[in-house]
């Protein structure tokens, strides 16, 4: 397989990462990172990361961590020899599954001792417990084959590797679209060493406490909805009350860590007047099927009734501006129809939307750097002054940023005018709409007042 260099470090792959995580980044409005102090030190690492957004979480551990962890990905993807050629450059090994055939479990056989070689060399290896991948903020149970890799590594070696695994919450504002928050949190390492004694006594045991305890420390550094039957009721609160919750935590703003303290008190409150109240919990949901039923209507995202009301005078200024950057906009739009777009429609065939960020973002890393010099050279072609050609080149990127926050900008312009035009005419839909939101934030004070009153 080609595997058994894998963990040696490798300057191309170095090189590469410095390239992949300068663009990973720059995919984000921001990516804030807590926790790095809980990550042991000269120590056999597994990182042990929630699973939401296929290729970008491993992206996101890859951004936010030294060195040159491995991977374990699903062992459908080798099935052609260049492609895992390529994915073994690239850290990652196979393992296979029971629906990849009963015959090719056998192969893990040597999947595992290769692991625990990488571990037994003060390695690292990231696994997502969770098996595949999904599009809500939730632990899905846990695969027991992180465990089985741990103690088999630690029996090998007499168990005195001292593996320690680290769970990572990852947590997106916006999965599927550029430009939004990534929040990475790193918890408490799990010594393996705590289960030994179990494990010599009874295995199956000490999987059991071994993954409930995996599962536990990633339900504290990541978002989770316990209660999955309400989850649209709870996510939906998590914006519409987000600034009442900032003044309810005394918060200083929301950002980064402090909006995922909010979100992790709102989520617990909800699931205990559920739980307490199911039957305005119904209620509830039924005001939030309802509220985001008129919001699709208007066209209005959560944002528009959080800010609103909004000012005729300061929105109609902004026309002449808007006006006077068009040119601009058309300039940086125009250069960029191909390299920008090309990876959003590729991405929008996915049929699994949870791809879609994964693909754009990945396709990013080919389109601009060639589609920049095409241009360039067909600039130079045309008019060979090379000074001219390299002022052209340098105004790609930055009429580049200001066409797309152009584009943000024209359209929040546009949702503001629009609010306030439905609502000087008094628009039934607008109305139904601040009304039941008003309603939905009337009922999780009250649960808020009964939980403090318990």
């Amino acid at each position: 397989m080609g595997m058994s260099k894998v963990e040696k470090w490798d300057w191309r792959y170095a090189f590469l990462k410095r390239f992949v995580n300068f663009n990973f980044r720059c995919y984000f409005r921001s990516v804030t990172v807590t926790g790095k102090e809980n990550i042991p030190e000269n120590k056999p690492i597994i990182y042990a990361p929630n699973h939401q957004n296929a290729l970008m979480d491993a992206l996101a551990l890859l951004a936010t961590t030294k060195g040159q962890p491995i991977f374990l990905s699903r062992s459908d993807i080798f099935k052609k020899p260049l492609i895992a050629k390529i994915l073994i450059f690239l850290k990652q090994i196979p393992i296979y599954r029971i629906r990849d055939g009963y015959g090719n479990l056998k192969l893990n056989d040597e999947i595992l001792h290769k692991i625990t070689d990488i571990l037994a060399k003060n390695h690292t290896m990231a696994i997502f417990p969770e098996g595949n991948h999904g599009d809500k903020r939730l632990l899905r149970p846990l695969k027991k084959g992180i465990c089985r890799m741990a103690f088999q590594a630690e029996e090998a070696y007499n168990y005195q590797l001292d593996i320690q695994i680290v769970p990572v919450g990852l947590d997106y504002t916006n999965y599927y679209k550029f430009n939004h928050h990534l929040f990475i949190n790193f918890g408490e390492p799990i010594p393996v060493q705590d289960y030994i004694a179990l494990y010599k006594e009874t295995p199956s045991k000490a999987h059991l406490k071994l993954i409930g305890k995996i599962a536990e420390e990633l339900k504290k550094v990541m978002l989770h909805v316990d209660k999955s039957s309400y989850y649209q009721l709870i996510n939906e609160l998590r914006e519409i009350y987000k600034y009442k919750m900032k003044d309810y935590l005394e918060l200083p703003n929301l950002k980064y860590i402090n909006k995922f303290k909010a979100d992790k008190k709102l989520i617990q409150t909800c699931e205990l007047a559920i739980e307490n109240n199911p039957e305005e919990a119904k209620e509830a949901y039924d005001k939030v099927r309802a509220y985001r039923k008129c919001r699709r209507k208007l066209n209005f995202r959560e944002w528009v009734f959080q800010k609103a009301p909004f000012s005729w005078p300061g929105n109609i200024a902004q026309i002449p501006l808007l006006i006077a950057v068009f040119p601009v906009f058309v300039y940086g739009f125009i250069n960029h129809i191909l390299p920008a777009f090309l990876p959003l429609y590729f991405s929008r065939k996915m049929k699994d939307k949870q791809f879609w960020s994964s693909v754009s973002s990945t396709m990013t890393l080919v389109t601009f750097p060639v589609f920049y010099l095409l241009q360039f050279l067909a600039v130079y072609l045309i008019a060979p002054d090379f000074r001219f050609s390299l002022i052209y080149l340098a105004s790609l990127p930055v009429t580049g940023i200001i066409a797309y926050h152009y584009s943000v900008w024209f359209k929040k312009l546009r949702a503001k005018l629009t609010y306030n035009i439905l609502k000087f005419k008094k628009n039934r839909t607008l109305e139904k709409a601040i009304k039941l939101r008003n309603e939905l934030i009337e009922i999780v004070n009250s649960w808020f007042t009964r939980e403090v009153n318990l």
